[in-house]
Parts: C-alpha cells; structure tokens; sequence
C-alpha cells in the first residue's frame, strides 16, 4: 500500500500506526499511547479553494454539530491536501428508504438543523456520510465541503442526492441539503416531511432542516398542547389526524394554535407567512366535506386546491368513492399545478375504495406522468392535460 510521504510523517508526529485502506485517501489507524482506533483521511484541495479558510469551516461545523460528528484529533494542513484524524466511530449507514416518523430520521434532522443554524450547508448528505451509532446517536461524517449558505463554490454531491440547482452551478443553501434530506425518504411516501423535501423546485421546498422537523407527524402518545406549534404540516396525514386530535382534550388547542400559526415561515416583521395549500387544509377542516358538484364549483371559482381538501376530507377507506369524486379530485388537483399536493393525492388514491378501481388506477397513473415532469415543461404538461381529460359533462 502507497502512503504519501506527508501522511507518513504524520502519523510519525501523532504515534498513530496505519492500518487498512477504508477507500481512496482514507484509512483506519491505531493509536499507539492508548491502542484506540482513528480515521485518518486525505483530502485533495480543489482548485481556487482556500484551504485555511475551508479548515475554519470544517471547525466551525464541528463545534455546531457537537456530539453529532466524530471527534477529530488533529487537522493537518499539508501541499494539496488538508489530513484530518477523527475517531473511530462504530455503527451502520441507514437503510434506504428511512421512515420520516422514526427516532433515526428524526435525530438526522437534527443534526442537519444544527449546521443550518449557524448557515453553513454539508453539501453531499447521502447515506455513506451518515453514521448510525448505539443509543439513537446519528452522526455526520465527511465536513470536508461544508460551506457558508449562498457561498459560490465548486459543485460536488452525490449523485440522486445532489439538489437541481446546485446542479445548475447555483450556491448551494441549506435547501439543497434539505432536498437531500429527502432523498432518504420513500418517492411514495405522503407525509408532508417528503412533499416539502423532495421538491425540484426551491421555492416548494422547505428552506431548512428545522422547517422540515416542524412538519414531522404528531405521535399518537403525543403530550398535551404547551408553546407556539409552527406549523399545520405538523399534522402527518391532515384527514385521519384531524379526526383523532378533534375527539381529544387537547385536540382543539392543537388545531387552532396550528391554524393561527400558518407555514411556520417568520418573517422579518414578526408575522408568519402562510402557504397556500396549507390555508386550504385548514378551510376544509373548518368547513366540512365538498361533493363532486360543490367542489367543481368551487374549482371553478378559481379555489382548486380548496376543492382537493374538501373532496378528501369526506373520504372513508371503507366507502367506495364515485367516478363524478375521482374526476373531480384528479382534475382539481392538475388545475391547482402543485407538485406537492399532486404527489400527496397520488398516494391517496392507492389508498382508498373506489366503485371503479380502473379510473382510480387511471388518473394515479396521469398524476404519476404529470409528476415527472420536469422544468418549464410543467406547465405545459398541465395544460394539455386539462385540455384532453375534462370530462363532457362537466363542461356541458
């Protein structure tokens, strides 16, 4: 095995003796005062890249993610290379896709909401640089490409983890690890945890890894109602909970605090910024059930997305829905152009009873093509789509 001649006399320096090669630039060593293992790792400095000042960067993350990263001995700054040494760490890389209800998922949030905090942005979250250890403990690895939020740089990720614009050659923010974040999670999953993190789109994406840990799903032994909830997509799956929470004692806290509360976006002034499709949430809890008829009035008044949310909340999985109900719901959600909501009522028709299971099985396959669409050709796919699927008798 070929060691550089810089790692040799560092490991000289440190009494550290090399042991097998973990990959390109890295290795496992062992300790000679006290026999405990180490990382060491080689790190090539890009072109145009100060070293000095990604070093402060890699420190600066450290301190923020605390116990969440390996502790790390030394940093070495040698020609083209920064050396780190890190302690040895057992565990396991998370198993994909991870459940966004669970403690794993939930402690990665965390760890990435630390790093968001201070404005600093991982860049390459994918499951090799994410470590599950003993007692619940999930830690970051690889702090190498940490970067300030909106600082221009050199594109690196891994590819299927790697945001859209960033991509495109855009700085990278902390939504991009959120995209990332997303990733983890299951293409089908419904919860609102997976709308707001895997959208292509930065403006539908949630902007943080805290933003996303406010929308994670309210346990089912969850404590009574104390402090500012931030937030409506607190509520995991809005029509089952929403039942649960409203025949609860603190069940109507949760939902006017949550109501009053909106996205969860603060703005400079104080306010909250509220979303769209979350208002809409919100009126069809407070105003009942839409028909087929009703809804396609009020799709026709300019409300589609509040016609979605009516239409669901009547729904029952043991009551077969009708064809008028899935048009109306499939078109309503294609008028709305919300790539979230779509994908949320993708998933929910896979769920429910339908009289006629072949146009159920119909419109989930024209939502799942209208879902990959990609860029500017969203619209356009929409629209043609609106064109072709209305239904004579609604336009009679």
């Amino acid at each position: 095995m070929s060691v550089p001649l810089d790692l040799r006399d560092l490991l000289a320096d440190l009494h550290l003796a090399l042991g097998e090669s973990l990959g390109s630039g890295v290795w496992r060593a062992t300790r000679a005062e006290d026999g405990a293992s180490v990382v060491v790792k080689m790190w090539p400095v890009p072109v145009g890249v100060d070293p000095v000042a990604r070093i402060r960067l890699q420190e600066e993350a450290a301190l923020a993610l605390a116990d969440a990263t390996p502790h790390v001995f030394e940093r070495r700054l040698v020609p083209g290379h920064v050396i780190t040494v890190a302690r040895w760490e057992e565990g396991t890389a998370p198993a994909i896709p991870m459940d966004p209800a669970g403690s794993a998922f939930r402690a990665l949030l965390e760890a990435v909401a630390r790093l968001h905090r201070h404005q600093l942005v991982h860049r390459d979250l994918c499951p090799r640089n994410v470590l599950l250890g003993s007692g619940g403990r999930v830690l970051l690895l690889d702090l190498e490409e940490v970067v300030r939020a909106g600082q221009p740089a050199d594109v690196v990720g891994t590819t299927g983890y790697l945001a859209p614009e960033v991509e495109s050659g855009q700085p990278a923010s902390s939504a991009a690890d959120v995209f990332a974040l997303g990733r983890f999670l299951a293409e089908a999953d419904a919860s609102m945890v997976a709308a707001l993190a895997q959208c292509d789109t930065v403006a539908w994406r949630a902007e943080s890894a805290d933003e996303l840990r406010a929308a994670l799903p309210i346990p089912s032994d969850a404590p009574g109602f104390s402090g500012l909830v931030r937030g409506p997509s607190a509520l995991h799956d809005v029509v089952v909970r929403s039942q649960r929470l409203r025949h609860t004692a603190v069940g109507r806290k949760w939902l006017d605090r949550l109501c009053a509360a909106g996205f969860g976006r603060p703005e400079h002034g104080g306010g909250v910024r509220l979303h769209p499709a979350e208002l809409n949430r919100w009126q069809a809890l407070s105003g009942g059930a839409l028909s087929p008829t009703t809804a396609w009035q009020t799709v026709e008044a300019g409300a589609p997305g509040r016609a979605v949310w009516g239409l669901l909340r009547g729904v029952k999985v043991d009551v077969p829905v009708s064809v008028d109900w899935l048009d109306v719901l499939g078109l309503a959600t294609i008028e709305a152009l919300d790539p979230a909501l779509l994908r949320y009522v993708r998933v929910t028709l896979g769920r429910i009873t339908a009289a006629d299971p072949t146009c159920a099985r119909w419109w989930m396959a024209l939502l799942g093509a209208a879902l990959r669409a990609r860029g500017a050709g969203v619209a356009m796919v929409f629209g043609e789509l609106k064109a072709t699927t209305v239904p004579s008798r609604m336009v009679a």
